[in-house]
């Protein structure tokens, strides 16, 4: 409302650069009066009260520096100076001392609280390749908009609201359209028509994987670490994502994703497994086929619990098919 009064009065829209200069100055203007008020004012009278004799009843005499060779000369002055020397070393020096040790170790791994770091600047470079950024920048840069990035960035985000609710199927940036095969698919082991299979979208990547890019907590292991952890864990959500859609995504499929070796896809997954128990939802482990099935032994277990093969499937993320035909089998 500021900035459109000022608009009317000069009968001329103002720049960017003088719109932001003159939010500036409002935006100071509290914070001057106060200052001015309750802090530099009372310096410069008491300053100038200094060179004078005066009570606050009396007539104000000015007696130039007699005050402070007075001062000199008190013995209480030198005490209350010693004084409050101490107790600025000790309360000043020692506590931000001792403040700033106890913050590092409460911030070592391990500790009382894990203080949240500030983003590396390749976090930086990732977070902004994303269309909320890209508009914003348009509407400030080639749009003509001169109401300030905070305003243009809240009318992008209530923008892009209202088009993923009015359209639902619209894919959103950073998405990929796949066909998987159909979890449920019937027939052949092997062989695949195009009724077999149906398309799932999967996230490129999610903020908690790029946090295992730029994680400062690998320390110098960090590209022989990081690289690793960020690839498994795209490759099981990839096929958990696949499965709760209806489908199932094969190792090779993971390679095209990927650009890596199905060798390597398959070697980081067997890890996974390893290492958590879970079994990852891929063809292979669905569809029981291939050779890196490997836990036949665990639905045989399973079975001889005697739950039903519909619970067997759910906690293997089998194919109720594959269970019954390995209980059949046994």
């Amino acid at each position: 409302m500021i900035n459109a009064l000022v608009m009317r009065l000069r009968g001329r829209p103002l720049s960017i650069r003088q719109q932001e200069g003159v939010d500036f100055y409002i935006a100071i203007l509290p914070w001057a009066i106060g200052f001015i008020t309750f802090t530099g004012g009372p310096v410069l009278v008491s300053l100038g009260m200094s060179f004078t004799n005066w009570t606050g009843l009396t007539t104000v005499e000015f007696i130039g520096l007699k005050n402070f060779s007075t001062l000199l000369t008190d013995d209480l002055f030198w005490v209350s100076l010693k004084n409050t020397f101490y107790y600025s070393f000790g309360a000043v020096t020692l506590g931000t001392t001792g403040a700033l040790i106890a913050a590092m170790l409460m911030n070592q791994k391990g500790g009382l609280v894990e203080m949240n770091t500030p983003p590396s600047y390749e976090q930086k470079r990732i977070n902004k390749r994303n269309l909320p950024d890209l508009l914003v920048h348009k509407f400030l840069t080639e749009y003509g908009y001169d109401h300030g990035p905070v305003i243009a960035r809240a009318i992008v985000d209530d923008s892009l609201l209202t088009l993923e609710a009015c359209y639902p199927d619209r894919v959103p940036p950073q998405t990929i359209i796949w066909l998987a095969v159909r979890r449920d698919k019937r027939g052949q082991r092997k062989g695949l028509t195009s009724g077999d299979l149906l398309p799932v979208r999967l996230a490129v990547t999610t903020e908690a994987e790029v946090k295992l890019l730029t994680d400062p907590a690998l320390g110098n292991d960090h590209r022989r670490r990081a690289r690793p952890a960020f690839n498994q864990a795209r490759f099981v959500r990839w096929c958990h994502e696949a499965y709760q859609q209806g489908g199932v995504l094969t190792h090779l499929v993971l390679s095209l994703l990927s650009g890596l070796s199905t060798g390597y896809t398959s070697r980081i997954l067997r890890q996974y497994e390893a290492e958590t128990g879970e079994i990852v939802p891929t063809r292979g482990t669905v569809h029981d086929i291939g050779p890196a099935v490997t836990h036949k032994a665990e639905v045989i277990r399973r079975w001889l619990r005697h739950p039903s093969s519909a619970q067997i499937a759910r906690a293997l993320n089998h194919s109720q098919d594959a269970v019954d035909r390995l209980n059949s089998e046994l």
